[in-house]
């Protein structure tokens, strides 16, 4: 098959599908709007999209110059990819990371007049919205930056409704799908890192902890740097570093000579720190869903910001344990997230589709909005119920009156 990839790489994870497809003897073309931040070396078929941010990085700019050059960049470049789609439209498959080259509304119809596949692969902020984050796990996002809650709601939702509605298949997290009605597969994280770090499990006495957010706000740092404190007052020993803003393969290095990484106290993960960070050999400490579902259960160190300190004096202190974890992490990661296996699970739900691992509740069970739901957004809600979830549509009365379906 000729597999088109696109449009946003998040941490590689485009990438590494691609590379999974190839090696099964698949056609592969991947296009991004723009590089990567932290891993700039990685190489794309296509790189078409923002044009003006190749020239000024409007990124640093004061935020009303930022919102408006990012807006006139957007329409720009759906300008661009608008004139390139003929040249896209000779693959078979189309999977979609965090947004297609082209408006879905406009796009995803074209598609299926064409008989083409689509597949959403969801792996993080493209579909999660803190509203409903927070209501569905109960956790307060009040020093989370201004702009995670200034996150469009109604323009989010309807970008998940129209991928639900057009999905030949869709990948996410329970994490992430709060918002979410149609059923959906687990969304493993394919790494094309397996041969850029050697498994190494340090056995140090006094061990080396890392912590490398990549936004110290929703990873919980202030709370993870005042346990590491308090545990030091305590008299335990060992080394803690905390590495912001650097590049992805200095974080590698680091993770060979590390004995815990410790990623993130708000999100569920092992996200892709957490996911290298096992298969270098080290012993995770991070949030994850609980108990874990049966097609993901990672042997790591749960923690959370009540039992942060405790947990992570456990593994300071148990050398033993540390050792074990790290080993047995390394050999599970490896298996899970290597590319070409996650590849595969894709190609088969497309040959031959099997019941999805997963079926989202909250948002028609218990979601109540913070803000109004258009009109369009409870419309696409119902479609997608009728379409996808049709044992629901008798038992729409308790969700129409909160006001998130027609």
């Amino acid at each position: 098959m000729r597999f088109f990839l696109c449009a946003r790489d998040t941490a590689g994870v485009m990438n590494g599908m691609a590379k999974g497809l190839r090696n099964l003897g698949h056609h592969v073309t991947t296009m991004v709007f723009e590089r990567e931040l932290y891993t700039p070396a990685l190489g794309y078929d296509i790189e078409r999209g923002r044009e003006l941010l190749k020239h000024y990085n409007y990124y640093r700019a004061p935020r009303l110059i930022r919102g408006l050059a990012w807006r006139a960049d957007v329409a720009f470049g759906h300008l661009i990819n608008g004139l390139y789609t003929p040249s896209y439209l000779d693959h078979d498959v189309f999977v979609v990371f965090a947004a297609p080259w082209e408006t879905e509304v406009v796009l995803y119809p074209i598609l299926k007049a064409l008989k083409k596949k689509v597949v959403i692969y969801y792996v993080g902020s493209e579909a999660r919205h803190v509203d409903a984050f927070t209501q569905e796990f109960g956790v307060d996002a009040s020093r989370w930056g201004s702009d995670i809650h200034r996150d469009p709601f109604n323009a989010k939702l309807r970008r998940v409704r129209l991928d639900e509605l057009h999905a030949d298949t869709m990948y996410s997290l329970r994490d992430i799908a709060g918002l979410q009605v149609r059923p959906y597969y687990h969304a493993f994280l394919p790494l094309d890192v397996m041969g850029e770090i050697e498994t190494h499990v340090c056995d140090r006495e006094h061990p080396v902890i890392l912590h490398a957010p990549s936004r110290m706000d929703i990873k919980g740092t202030s709370i993870i740097t005042q346990a590491i404190e308090e545990l030091r007052a305590d008299g335990l020993r060992f080394e803690f570093k905390v590495l912001t803003n650097v590049p992805r393969d200095h974080i590698l290095r680091e993770l060979r000579d590390a004995d815990i990484v410790v990623d993130q106290l708000f999100f569920h993960g092992p996200g892709v720190l957490g996911a290298e960070a096992m298969i270098a050999g080290c012993a995770l400490a991070t949030r994850i869903i609980e108990p874990p579902p049966a097609i993901f259960a990672p042997p790591l160190c749960p923690i959370r910001p009540e039992n942060v300190k405790a947990r992570l004096k456990g593994l300071i202190e148990d050398r033993e344990r540390r050792v074990r974890m790290a080993a047995e992490a390394s050999v599970w990661a490896r298996r899970v997230f290597d590319p070409a296996r996650v590849a595969q699970r894709v190609v088969d739900h497309l040959v031959q589709p099997a019941s999805p691992e997963y079926v989202p509740d909250f948002y028609l069970r218990s979601f109540t909005p913070t803000r109004r739901v258009s009109r369009v957004n409870r419309l696409l809600t119902r479609r997608v119920v009728e379409l996808h979830r049709p044992e629901c549509v008798d038992d729409l009365a308790e969700p129409r009156a909160r006001g998130v379906v027609s």
